[in-house]
């Protein structure tokens, strides 16, 4: 998932932050608030603006998605290669 979450700092111009939740009890703490025990699923995505979260691998139009707090979007399938194209390029939307 490193090349996906990359992809989605350098396309959005942001920096995603990890905690690895094995290093202190305060991570785990803050995976168990944000909904990470209903999953059980490490990566665990979660926006704080809008709640929403994302466990377990996902392709970059969902993690793109959930970056940008889009509340309409829908969440496609998990694909069989993490680093599959997204139909969305943003060079085009310049």
């Amino acid at each position: 998932m490193r090349p996906v979450v990359q992809r989605l700092e350098d396309d959005l111009g942001t920096k995603v932050r990890r905690i690895n939740i094995n290093r202190k009890s305060e991570f785990l703490n803050v995976f168990e608030v944000c909904g990470g025990n209903e999953c059980g699923n490490v990566p665990f995505y979660y926006n704080r603006r809008t709640a929403q979260a994302i466990c377990g691998a996902t392709p970059y139009a969902n993690l793109r998605s959930l970056a940008t707090g889009d509340p309409n979007h829908l969440f496609v399938d998990t694909p069989q290669n993490l680093l599959e194209k997204a139909d969305y390029d943003p060079r085009k939307q310049r």
